[in-house]
């Protein structure tokens, strides 16, 4: 490859990088607010990337459990689109 042609796929690629930026945010969101944004559907829980549900029933439990307790549960990694207000990224194991 010659100079010029790394330094034009270097500016394409800068391009395409300022077309798509990543934002985070941390939201604590309550379990009564994340139930009803799933109700409406402006939380997406099962976007076709995601993995399909694989708890146990004890463990989906003791995560139900942790959520009426009001103990902390693990992040939960959400994105935000046009299609889809917002839909899980990563939470299910």
């Amino acid at each position: 490859m010659t100079n010029e042609t790394l330094r034009q796929s270097l500016d394409s690629l800068q391009s395409k990088a300022r077309e798509r930026t990543v934002k985070t945010q941390n939201i604590e969101y309550d379990l009564e607010t994340l139930i009803k944004r799933i109700d409406k559907k402006t939380i997406r829980l099962d976007p076709d990337y995601q993995r399909r549900h694989r708890w146990p029933a004890e463990i989906s439990s003791r995560l139900i459990e942790s959520l009426l307790l009001n103990i902390p549960i693990p992040t939960i990694y959400i994105s935000q689109d046009v299609a889809c207000p917002y839909r899980v990224v990563r939470f299910q194991s």
